[in-house]
């Protein structure tokens, strides 16, 4: 039985958590209210911002735009209207992606949490491919630039905007099964680790991971930098786990010939074939994973949609198991048919030098065929275009060698034919003469700094085509003034050599000029009447507007919008209303050639909006000279930078690896200037002390190189093993990775004595129990010189070299024991390198 006054009491907090619960809601519903009116009014005025961007910019002019995102929005789409574009990525937007399909005229949207929080249409967008840009808010903000293209406008993002433009991967099989083909070739020629073994083997698992892994590729180009950053998303899907994951990547001839040239930078475990072909090695993937690499080159629509990716995993857990299907028949059929050569030499420039000159070093770098190693294949000249000025021929079927016959700059076509006995392809490279440098001439060339036409010295421009001390020297013919210390203001001279500007002495250079806002503004003082009985509707206004009825009992009356108008009369700084006056219309107007920036390499104008106008100065292309030089092992050639920097043209030069002899088995010669075959090692020496000895000879037959071998130093130069000492750097091989290190000599044994040796190959001079490194079914293994076979694989640096001959040479002879900390050492031989054993 309750106590007299619980009841009541009971009702009063049932009462107050009513009331509790009523302010909470309708709180709540008030708070949100207020932020939805804020978030449409920041999409009203992004919108405002982005309103008739086809138009905004003239034709051929470039324009930055940086807007506040709305609604705190996580990603904004801007899409071409006028592409049919493949949409399988907004799956998880259905109402966006029915919007673009049915080109809604809304093509422009801001999604936040997977829904869509506004859209809108900001004219006729012009936007490359996938004919969208996906943007990711930075800050808040997103950067991009608007090019003018008539009646429409090209949408780029800046250099640093971050985005998720990201295009699914989806090679067909045909497609998958070419590049497995292509890259079990590449691990055939040459040590790629992470390359197939069978076509077969890796097609069924690419198979199997494309059912249990989504991949997209993005595509990022810097106009300011000229380079495409590509990145490489890798998704397991569900709960897949995928081992030992290994990622292709094959990029078409067409887009880029040769990864050597335009392959800036990459990440992640990757063999690179420069055909071109990059494989990955991701090991065990359970989440996403990504992988990138930089061109120097900005790559076409076409290109984008061309280049070619695929995953494969040697097993996958908690995934979906398919059937496998056979590999395309047109695929197994190449496999089976002998495959064509292919051969693809690049451009080179030559100096004038009245006599022949080696142009291509090594042509077996530039060729390839799947049955014949490239030094078999057979090489000739179909074609020349211009035989009058450069002839070429080809020696020892390796090499191209052409004659300069007129000091001018010209060019010739050469058509070069390969042959493997049953099948030929061709290439058609450029030879171009650049003409020898003349000092006096008034032509800038090569390393001079000046010409003013003249080998005078004391005019500034010196006798040898340098800038004297004092003077500064511009354009071409170089014309030279005194430099004048900045101290000298006030002399009537804006002297910009010496660091005078409008802003260091505007009494010579006169004062620099405000770079802000300009504009005309109208602005409106306003009111609402209406038309009382016996009054004058809008008394004291100026004007007036009829805008509909009055309300209520009055509405027989008509209403008018009264307003007096002041205007800026004409264009003005940072204009500003008067006191009881708001902002009607306001039209931007800009000073013309308020200062400079650099645009598409060139200095241009642009006014004081920003805006580029005309071009101030053609600041000119980076040129490649004819110099040649050698440092260390290194064939580098001199190259002239030319460009443009905060506005002003810049110029300056670098000396860049033209061919890396060492790495082909060459030396550098500073005479000729090009990479040439070694000299063949000496004759063994034959001292009374081991004339007549037998067997190993000397100390119980050591495995040890004979003198005048020869080893790579860190440096990339070459030293004799006889003059290698404890503690040197020289290159070994990585067994694991299969690339090329620098390891330390640890212990050397010289002026060995032995009877006799072996000679491989008529060039690599070794005794006969000392390990070589052989592939041997796809296995590397050390067996002695004594114990190989005609026809085995010696591995080398870079790929492998056929046992054509070996032989065992009766003579006495020196040799020389090294011991490394990595276990073996890359010796350099006439033509080729060989990996050996060094500690036993």
């Amino acid at each position: 039985m309750q106590k007299r006054g619980q009841g009541g009491e009971a009702i009063r907090y049932l009462l107050i958590a009513a009331v509790i619960i009523f302010v909470t809601f309708f709180g709540y519903s008030i708070v949100q209210k207020a932020g939805d009116k804020a978030c449409l009014a920041e999409i009203a005025q992004f919108e405002i911002g982005l309103k008739n961007l086809d138009k905004t910019v003239k034709y051929g002019s470039v324009k930055e735009f940086t807007e506040q995102v709305p609604c705190s929005a996580d990603e904004i789409y801007f899409f071409d209207l006028s592409k049919d574009i493949n949409l399988d990525f907004l799956k998880h937007l259905p109402l966006l992606k029915d919007s673009v399909e049915s080109k809604a005229q809304k093509n422009i949207f801001l999604v936040k949490d997977n829904r869509i929080m506004g859209s809108l249409y900001a004219g006729n967008l012009d936007i490359g491919f996938p004919d969208y840009i996906c943007f990711l808010p930075k800050f808040g903000k997103i950067n991009f630039f608007v090019e003018g293209k008539g009646a429409e406008a090209a949408v780029f993002p800046g250099c640093l905007q971050p985005e998720c433009t990201y295009i699914p991967e989806s090679a067909s099989d045909e497609e998958a099964a070419s590049i497995i083909r292509e890259g079990k070739a590449f691990g055939d020629d040459f040590f790629c680790e992470n390359c197939p073994r069978e076509v077969q083997d890796e097609w069924a698992k690419f198979a199997q991971a494309r059912e249990n892994v989504d991949i997209f590729r993005k595509y990022e180009y810097c106009r300011e930098t000229g380079k495409t950053n590509v990145e490489i998303t890798i998704r397991p899907k569900g709960s897949a786990e995928l081992r030992n994951f290994r990622y292709y990547e094959s990029i078409p001839k067409e887009c880029i010939d040769d990864l050597q040239i335009y392959l800036s930078k990459v990440e992640g475990e990757v063999s690179i074939k420069n055909d071109p072909l990059m494989v990955w090695l991701l090991s065990d993937i359970k989440t996403e994973e990504k992988i990138s690499y930089e061109l120097d080159k900005l790559l076409t629509d076409g290109c984008k949609e061309m280049i070619t990716g695929l995953g494969v995993a040697d097993a996958i857990e908690n995934g979906r198991m398919v059937a496998v299907p056979e590999v395309p028949a047109i695929v197994r059929e190449a496999e089976e048919q002998n495959a064509a050569p292919k051969i693809e030499i690049p451009d080179s420039t030559i100096g004038f030098r009245d006599q022949e000159q080696a142009v291509v070093a090594d042509l077996w770098q530039y060729s390839g065929d799947r049955e014949t190693r490239s030094q078999e294949l057979g090489y000739s000249i179909t074609r020349q275009t211009n035989t009058n000025a450069i002839e070429c021929s080809i020696r020892e079927n390796k090499e191209i060698w052409c004659i300069t016959k007129q000091n001018t700059g010209t060019i010739s076509d050469i058509t070069l034919e390969v042959y493997d006995g049953q099948l030929t392809a061709s290439d058609t490279f450029r030879v171009i003469i650049e003409p020898a440098i003349v000092c006096g001439n008034g032509i800038m060339q090569g390393i001079e700094s000046c010409d003013d036409g003249n080998t005078k010295s004391g005019d500034g421009c010196g006798s040898s085509c340098s800038i004297e001390t004092g003077w500064a020297c511009t354009n071409e013919p170089s014309v030279c003034v005194r430099i004048q210390s900045a101290v000298a203001c006030g002399d009537g001279i804006c002297n910009t050599v010496a660091g005078e500007s409008c802003s260091t002495c505007g009494t010579d250079c006169g004062a620099c000029p405000i770079v802000s806002e300009f504009a005309t503004l109208t602005c409106r003082q306003s009111d609402e009447d209406c038309d009382w009985p016996f009054t004058e509707p809008c008394d004291g206004y100026e004007n007036k507007e009829k805008i509909g009825r009055c309300p209520l009992i009055f509405n027989f009356y008509d209403k008018y919008l009264c307003y007096n108008e002041w205007n800026s009369n004409g264009c003005q700084e940072n204009p500003k209303c008067p006191a009881g006056y708001q902002a009607y219309s306001s039209v931007n107007c800009c000073t013309p050639k308020a200062s400079t920036i650099c645009f598409e390499n060139d200095a241009y104008w642009q006014d004081s909006c920003a805006k580029v106008e005309d071009k101030k100065e053609e600041c000119g292309t980076t040129t490649t000279t004819s110099d040649l030089r050698c440092n260390g092992n290194i064939l580098e050639r001199k190259k002239i930078n030319r460009g443009c920097s905060a506005g002003q043209c810049t110029q300056s030069q670098e000396w860049i690896t033209e061919q890396n002899c060492g790495a082909v088995g060459k030396i550098c010669d500073a005479n000729s200037k090009s990479c040439v075959s070694p000299p063949p090692p000496p004759e063994p020496v034959q001292p009374e002390e081991i004339r007549g000895g037998g067997g190993g000879g000397g100390n119980g037959g050591s495995r040890c190189l004979l003198e005048g071998s020869e080893v790579i130093l860190s440096n990339e130069t070459k030293l004799e093993v006889e003059n290698v000492e404890v503690g040197d750097s020289i290159k070994s091989l990585d067994l694991v990775s299969g690339k090329v290190i620098t390891t330390k000599v640890v212990k050397v044994v010289k002026h060995h004595p032995r009877d006799f040796y072996y000679s491989i190959n008529d060039e690599l001079f070794i005794t006969n129990d000392h390990p070589i490194l052989v592939k041997i079914n796809k296995q590397l293994i050390w067996k002695k010189a004594e114990d190989l076979f005609i026809g085995e694989k010696i591995k080398s640096a870079n790929s492998e070299i056929r046992v054509e001959s070996i032989k065992r040479i009766d003579k006495p002879a020196f040799t020389v024991y090294i011991e490394t900390e990595s276990g073996n050492f890359i010796v350099i031989a006439r033509k080729e390198t060989y990996v050996v054993k060094s500690n036993y």
